[in-house]
């Protein structure tokens, strides 16, 4: 998105993913997101679910305690994401 939002002219702000340091799993980066996003007031917010397990390729595998924990994980994020 930083790439494209670049070729149209657009300021960017921060990306927050895993590959910059920011995992929305801990609460510390949850509550400096919030931070950023109330301090900068950005005209936009991108947000996407966790890959992994809202890929279609989860159906291949049975549900185990982990992929039940990872799901609950998954649906955390997105439920931080949204608000």
């Amino acid at each position: 998105m930083t790439t494209e939002a670049r070729a149209f002219g657009l300021r960017i702000g921060e990306a927050m993913d895993l590959t910059t340091g920011w995992d929305f799993r801990k609460e510390e980066d949850r509550e400096r997101a919030r931070s950023y996003v109330e301090g900068k007031k950005p005209m936009l917010l991108i947000g996407s679910p966790m890959c992994t397990m809202f890929s279609q390729l989860q159906n291949l595998s049975p549900w185990t305690s982990e992929k039940r924990r990872r799901w609950g994980e998954a649906r955390e994020h997105i439920r931080f994401v949204v608000d």
